[in-house]
């Protein structure tokens, strides 16, 4: 028997209605992102505990708790990418998300994508590092600077720390001198 194939229809991609349509998307995309990152700044310590207990606890008495406006989904993408990933670094997605969506309404190729690109994952990765080792210096460890700078800048600040103390600083000022002048 012949192995049934596959083939992608590149046309849709050419379709106007279709680039329209994803593009839409991804500016809602970005605003929801946007205001679900906003809510979680503001009311994610609430909201994490009903985020972990997803799948513990019947999903509608969790939907009905969540302080995010942008309900259990906003607070749930929010938790992960800001507070378990890049932190505030996560904001650069709006802008790449936006950018993409209108690259797809527009008839006009948007020029400043491969440079808004780059602008993002640096500063998302930099920023995230820099504010995880503020958080790692700071004797308070409460400090807002935890749930902002992110799991993965706080697990690569440890780590600078740990291999250059103090001299994390020079780093990071190091790191965005170069970013700065290339």
């Amino acid at each position: 028997s012949a192995m049934p194939s596959f083939s992608f229809n590149l046309k849709l991609i050419e379709d106007r209605r279709f680039r329209i349509a994803l593009g839409f998307v991804f500016v809602v995309l970005a605003i929801t992102l946007f205001m679900s990152f906003t809510f979680f700044i503001f009311n994610g310590v609430h909201d994490y505990s009903l985020v972990e207990s997803l799948g513990e606890v019947e999903f509608y008495l969790l939907a009905s708790e969540v302080d995010n406006n942008w309900g259990i989904l906003g607070a749930t993408v929010s938790q992960y990418l800001i507070m378990r990933w890049f932190g505030i670094g996560s904001y650069s997605l709006v802008l790449i998300f936006a950018l993409y969506g209108l690259k797809f309404l527009s008839e006009k190729p948007v020029r400043l994508l491969p440079k808004v690109l780059n602008f993002s994952l640096f500063i998302t990765l930099w920023l995230s590092v820099t504010l995880g080792y503020l958080y790692t210096i700071n004797s308070d460890p409460d400090s807002v600077l935890g749930l902002v700078c992110g799991g993965v800048g706080f697990e690569i600040a440890l780590l600078l720390d740990g291999l250059l103390g103090w001299g994390t600083i020079l780093v990071q000022l190091l790191i965005l001198s170069i970013y700065i002048v290339y």
